[in-house]
């Protein structure tokens, strides 16, 4: 379902449509008694199908326009939504604009399911809300302008791509005119490829330098694609031609042989289709032993990773077989070598394969037929950080997956590394060794403009708070504070009505005026828009 959001003036022509038809509303309402039965239906959500076909589709076509639906849908083309709507379906109708029958009635029907129906406007940015017993849903971003979004001149770097490195896809992009800040739009990504490690964490940035930014590009590991907000700065490049480049790596996981594949590249509404021929520069499902790195997005400061070893692929038999797995390739440990295998961070799949025709030149474990003995085997961590297992007499290929994280953030001259060797008592040892590197971000790896500053504002938490209706609430002080010791700006969502924020003090006050669990989202920006989101609630008895 589409989402598009009325503009503040469209909002308030709206309310005082809603004042004139009150009274008429309130005539209907008898007449709503006698489908008392489907009412409390409505309420309860049993029926929120009939209620979207009976207010989303046939109004929709009326109120194209000036009607936004939220669902569960939208979380997958961008949209940024918190929901606590166990249903997952739609709740939501926007004020109608014509005085028919059928728009009263099925206002009665959300009154009498004790729906409420708030619009907000907050710098620039719009929120639609509704609350009611079960379910509470914010949009906590500006409009989608995925419609708007004129895209040309689409680029990828010439000949075949070749696993472990990285090659650009590139665009022209034409800014709207009617963007303003916090509009955004979606990229999403081939699904045999994903972007490097530097822009997956930091973001893309596009401008001419950090005072110009209009537009920050956060990716979503999920849809894999970036999420484009605008910035106050995109006011300077509306109706302008900028280019964007994308650098991608072949994702081993969703690109399990070497082939041609027809890349799918969406921007806004927009599909772009070309043909690459992919290759694998080693074949999984011919080695003895191999093996396949995935770093995985930050958290916490630090990289989840995990290792897919392909042990025996050939099929022979091996007497007393063991393995040992080494979290560095030299004789001993560098300093730049940051995979360890911590027992308590670490966590170790077994499984025999069944086929091993189903085996995958990459090395992904997709697809393979294959079963979980983990339960059979006992993985010992000796002291030197190394992981010995012993899988006994084998005759088949096995899969190990080795899920770990960093012991110390992956930076610039930083490597996860690994060592798998495999050995038995009617074979020579064999090893396979496999190092990966993360580089400074940079414009051959990144787009648009490069920051040193990619750590987010440090926020002070903000503790809940629970007042009478009509009683003002204790005001709030937002204290933000970033490295770079230059102003933050915080954008402030969710409020219940009485309740502002004001952008010059930073502070949040005011009379709650209605009854309801209001969760409040801050979003907290430096000057090269790093971002840390403070949420907390605020209830109205």
């Amino acid at each position: 379902t589409k989402s598009e959001e009325q503009d503040e003036d469209e909002v308030k022509e709206n309310a005082k449509s809603e004042k004139q038809d009150e009274d008429e509303v309130k005539e209907n309402a008898k007449s709503e008694k006698q489908n008392e039965d489907e009412v409390q239906k409505i309420a309860k959500f049993d029926e929120q199908d009939e209620l979207k076909e009976k207010t989303g589709t046939n109004l929709e076509k009326k109120t194209a326009e000036n009607n936004t639906q939220i669902t569960a849908k939208e979380t997958d083309s961008g949209s940024l939504i918190s929901s606590d709507n166990k249903s997952g379906k739609v709740i939501s109708l926007e004020d109608l604009k014509n005085k028919s029958d059928e728009k009263n009635v099925v206002e009665n029907k959300l009154k009498t399911a004790n729906l409420k129906i708030r619009s907000l406007a907050a710098t620039n940015a719009q929120v639609t809300s509704m609350k009611n017993e079960a379910a509470d849903t914010t949009v906590i971003t500006g409009k989608n302008v995925n419609d708007l979004i004129k895209t040309s001149n689409v680029k990828y770097t010439n000949g075949s791509w070749t696993k472990g490195k990285p090659y650009s896809i590139s665009f022209d992009l034409d800014v709207p005119n009617e963007v303003k800040r916090n509009d955004y739009f979606e990229v999403k990504m081939p699904k045999e490829l994903k972007p490097t490690s530097a822009d997956r964490d930091n973001g893309i940035l596009l401008g001419e330098n950090e005072n110009n930014i209009y537009a920050k590009g956060t990716y979503n590991a999920e849809a894999n694609s970036f999420i484009f907000k605008f910035t106050d700065n995109a006011e300077k490049y509306k109706d302008r031609k900028v280019n964007v480049s994308l650098m991608q790596i072949i994702n081993f996981k969703t690109t399990l042989k070497s082939g041609n594949y027809n890349l799918e590249l969406k921007v806004g509404n927009q599909i772009f289709e070309n043909t690459k021929t992919i290759a694998f520069s080693s074949d999984a499902s011919t080695s003895n032993v191999f093996q396949e790195t995935e770093v995985k997005e930050k958290k916490e400061g630090y990289h989840p990773y995990n290792t897919t070893y392909t042990i025996n692929a050939k099929n022979y038999s091996i007497n007393n077989a063991n393995i040992k797995l080494t979290p560095y390739v030299d004789n001993s440990k560098s300093p730049n070598a940051i995979s360890q295998f911590n027992k308590n961070d670490t966590n170790i799949t077994i499984y025999k394969v069944n086929d091993a025709t189903t085996l995958n030149e990459s090395g992904s474990a997709e697809y393979v037929d294959k079963t979980d003995v983990t339960s059979q085997y006992t993985p010992v961590y000796n002291t030197d950080g190394t992981i010995s297992i012993s899988l006994k007499n084998i005759t088949s290929p096995y899969i190990i997956v080795v899920d770990s994280k960093t012991s110390k953030p992956f930076v610039a001259g930083t490597f996860i590394e690994s060592k798998i060797d495999l050995s038995g008592s009617n074979l020579s040892s064999i090893s396979n060794t496999n190092k990966i590197g993360k580089a400074a971000p940079s414009t051959s790896n990144s787009s648009g403009v490069i920051v040193s500053d990619t750590t987010p504002p440090t926020v002070e938490a903000i503790p809940d708070q629970e007042k009478e209706v009509k009683t003002p609430i204790e005001t709030i002080t937002i204290n933000a504070k970033d490295d770079s010791d230059k102003p933050v700006k915080n954008d402030v969502y969710g409020l219940p009505d009485g309740v502002i924020f004001d952008s010059e003090t930073n502070t949040i006050s005011g009379t709650p005026t209605e009854v309801g669990d209001y969760k409040v989202t801050i979003i907290t920006s430096d000057s090269t828009y790093n971002e840390t989101e403070t949420t907390f609630t605020i209830t109205v008895t």
